[in-house]
């Protein structure tokens, strides 16, 4: 009879063993199902956004063609008149962050890119990661987006970001 107890805790033991494990299993499973399109990135904490640039002839284009970005809350006509407050760091090109605190969850945001004084041609490129990489986290980028003169002392709307928890969809 003591036999027959010890086996019968044994199995109840290793019952609850394997079906503890079996539902953790279950809970990584559900959060790597949803698979992330090429324009969307997983972040929690933040986004940072880097804009390198230059010109047609290689000369400096910080001096030939200054350009920065400004982020707004809203899309279209809900845009906001008055930019979210980007935090820049420091760099030889633009580099700038905002936590997740400042975007509305299941809001849009447009970022605009402003042409400076633009004297010379040339190409900008967009970088949008996240501040930790989160299982799916990536980098979006948008390359080889060229101005021109034309559009000196200009804004253009350049990007939505639509926030829902902690992923972000990009819409150019």
């Amino acid at each position: 009879m003591a036999n027959l107890n010890r086996f019968c805790l044994f199995l109840c033991l290793l019952s609850a063993t394997l079906l503890s494990c079996k539902k953790a299993n279950d809970n990584t499973n559900n959060s790597q199902e949803e698979v992330l399109l090429p324009n969307q990135i997983r972040e929690e904490y933040g986004l940072r956004f880097i804009l390198t640039w230059s010109v047609a002839d290689s000369s400096n284009a910080q001096t030939y063609a200054p350009l920065d970005i400004a982020l707004y809350k809203g899309a279209g006509d809900s845009k906001s008149a008055t930019p979210l407050p980007l935090t820049p760091k420091e760099s030889a090109f633009k580099n700038y962050s905002i936590p997740t605190s400042a975007l509305d969850d299941g809001g849009e945001c447009t970022l605009v890119i402003n042409y400076g004084n633009v004297t010379k041609n040339g190409s900008f490129d967009l970088y949008v990661e996240g501040y930790t990489a989160i299982g799916a986290t990536k980098k979006f980028t948008l390359a080889n987006n060229p101005f021109t003169t034309a559009q000196s002392n200009s804004r253009k709307d350049f990007l939505i970001i639509k926030r829902e928890g902690s992923k972000y969809t990009f819409i150019q």
